[in-house]
């Protein structure tokens, strides 16, 4: 239902601008990619303190959406659940083996 939905707006948009709507799809969506490639890049990244994530601006102003944006904490606490279930799992690996 939502892709035939999402689908038609690509159309109807890509008509008013005399591009595909494969083109407005990609447009779309790129702004998305953009912000999760930055989220990827940050959970990637070993910021230690509160200092150094704020020099990194991950804020997005999407339109018509609003803002995200992305704090320190958040990232702190989704790094520790990752360690948690990594470990869960690890562990629960190393018992099937023995």
């Amino acid at each position: 239902m939502r892709t035939t939905k999402n689908k038609k707006i690509y159309e109807k948009i890509a008509i008013n601008n005399n591009i595909s709507p494969q083109v407005v799809k990609n447009i779309y969506e790129s702004m998305f990619r953009f912000i999760q490639d930055r989220v990827r890049e940050v959970d990637n990244l070993d910021t230690k303190t509160e200092e150094e994530f704020k020099e990194l601006r991950l804020n997005f102003n999407v339109p018509l959406l609003g803002k995200f944006y992305i704090n320190h904490a958040s990232i702190q606490r989704l790094k520790n659940k990752k360690q948690y279930y990594y470990e869960h799992i690890k562990n629960k690996e190393d018992q099937t083996t023995v």
